[in-house]
């Protein structure tokens, strides 16, 4: 996910949103930088994803003219493990004058995980792993910093998160939107191969261009509710002045409350 960012920041087509041009580039930038190849190799080096280098090497294969094909993600590799759609997740963010944010994801994988309770807590513990072969699982709960290493977002979802949270993310920074109106905007998920989900809000102009290049458009209802589609989301933004907002995915049925 860091590294679909990373790649972002100096892509060429930075648009107007939401133009096709917009959602070509965001769906190839997920093309080339979602990989769970890694996931749970100890011996990994993720700064590397973070590299200059090898960003320019990442962004260089993308076609601006041609779809290229879905490789492996958080949505294939669960689908290839004949995972149920609903995964039975829960996400929430926190924030506190004192400038402290978290963001948390508990994934159960099934309606009651593993069927083992952690002591006597009531904390059931999951069951997802059996989604992936390999150690680990691709949580992508974001704390943003800003760039004196301050803590100004926290983010999360539920459902394909590595695609998911960094548009969300995208809709704050890149076009400046407030935290409930990034999380309502419209957004795209990419399955197998070129097929690629996006909500019926997206321009017929969008879907046609980016038809043309390849992409197997299928256009949901207006709002994809299902756990499964484009996630749903929480998010706490603290602006310039240190106020906090935050907001709440009206795809799901959480809720923002300041205490």
């Amino acid at each position: 996910m860091s590294c679909a960012l990373a790649c972002s920041q100096h892509h060429e087509a930075q648009p107007t949103w939401p133009a096709w041009t917009t959602s070509n580039s965001l769906l190839e930038l997920r093309h080339i930088a979602c990989k769970v190849t890694h996931l749970g190799d100890r011996d990994f080096a993720a700064q590397q994803l973070l590299d200059t280098a090898y960003l320019d090497r990442r962004r260089s294969l993308i076609d601006p003219r041609h779809a290229s094909q879905s490789g492996d993600d958080d949505v294939r590799a669960a689908r290839r493990a004949q995972a149920l759609a609903s995964t039975n997740t829960t996400h929430f963010v926190t924030a506190d004058g004192q400038g402290n944010f978290v963001s948390w994801t508990q994934t159960l994988g099934r309606h009651f995980g593993s069927r083992t309770m952690a002591g006597d807590t009531g904390i059931i513990l999951n069951n997802f792993a059996q989604a992936y072969p390999r150690h680990g699982l691709p949580m992508a709960a974001s704390i943003v910093t800003d760039a004196g290493g301050r803590p100004w977002m926290a983010v999360g979802a539920v459902g394909p998160l590595l695609q998911s949270i960094p548009q969300m993310i995208s809709h704050v920074i890149d076009f400046q939107l407030n935290p409930q109106a990034a999380l309502e905007a419209p957004r795209i998920c990419v399955f197998e191969d070129f097929r690629v989900m996006l909500e019926g809000r997206f321009a017929d102009a969008t879907v046609r261009e980016l038809t043309s290049r390849g992409h197997q458009c299928e256009v949901v209802g207006e709002w994809a509710f299902g756990e499964g589609e484009v996630s749903r989301g929480q998010m706490i933004v603290r602006d310039a002045t240190g106020t906090l907002m935050a907001a709440s995915d009206t795809r799901a049925d959480g809720a923002a409350q300041a205490v």
